[in-house]
């Protein structure tokens, strides 16, 4: 069939919208991540809780903030 016999309902149905394509595409990438982090765990690397993540990036900061106080003195 040539492209002109092609009818527009079909191309409709065949393509998806922009929206829906971001959506879809999102969707797939968290599912790489979360595989690949499933993949970790089950190798045996260990990762952090939020919570530690979230400590960890304190004590970070309050490091920064610390060398900044010693430095204007």
């Amino acid at each position: 069939m040539s492209k002109a016999g092609v009818k527009h309902s079909e191309v409709k149905e065949l393509l998806m919208k922009d929206k829906e394509f971001k959506k879809e595409y999102e969707k797939l990438k968290l599912r790489e991540e979360l595989l690949a982090v499933e993949q970790d765990r089950l190798a045996g690397r260990e990762g952090c809780t939020p919570e530690d993540l979230d400590k960890y990036l304190d004590d970070i900061i309050k490091e920064t903030e610390h060398g900044k106080d010693s430095a204007a003195t």
